[in-house]
């Protein structure tokens, strides 16, 4: 999973990730993604989750691992960091 910023709405990675979409459209701009609450998931993370094309979800959960020596906001476990961030 990629946390995108507002360069992925325009240019050369607008129009790669647009190119890769199943469905729909890619977001005219940053803005709207976040008026629109956007969010594309690969298909194997999809299909593992039991969404369809075009489903619309009331939440997202997804953890991931970062660096402990650079701060934790989450749980640190030996030199890690684990982070869990809900989107609703």
């Amino acid at each position: 999973m990629r946390l995108l910023g507002p360069s992925a709405y325009d240019g050369v990675l607008a129009e790669r990730h647009a190119s890769r979409l199943l469905s729909g459209t890619w977001p005219d701009g940053g803005e709207d993604a976040i008026t629109l609450r956007d969010i594309s998931l690969p298909s194997q993370v999809a299909s593992e989750a039991g969404a369809a094309v075009g489903d619309r979800l009331s939440a997202l959960t997804f953890a991931y691992d970062t660096d402990a020596s650079q701060g934790c906001e989450g749980d640190e476990v030996s030199s890690n960091c684990s982070v869990t961030v809900v989107s609703e």
